[in-house]
């Protein structure tokens, strides 16, 4: 049933109320949500490291002339 509806037939103001009274956390859903928090950060990790630019390394470097000041 959705949230809305049963505070509504319960008679509780709130959707909180409803939530508050009847809700509870069992040990394997701490579990299952440590590990999606896990896999989240891990995925954000990744990210942060493609979005850095590579470092930069000194190289020689020549000027080409593309073009010439010769006057024919």
């Amino acid at each position: 049933m959705d949230i809305k509806t049963l505070p509504t037939i319960l008679g509780h103001v709130s959707s909180a109320t409803t939530l508050n009274t009847y809700s509870h956390i069992t040990d394997e859903m701490r579990q299952r949500a440590a590990v999606k928090i896990d896999q989240g950060i891990a995925k954000a990790g990744d990210a942060e490291q493609e979005e850095k630019p590579k470092e930069r390394t000194m190289t020689t470097f020549q000027a080409r002339k593309w073009w010439s000041r010769k006057v024919s």
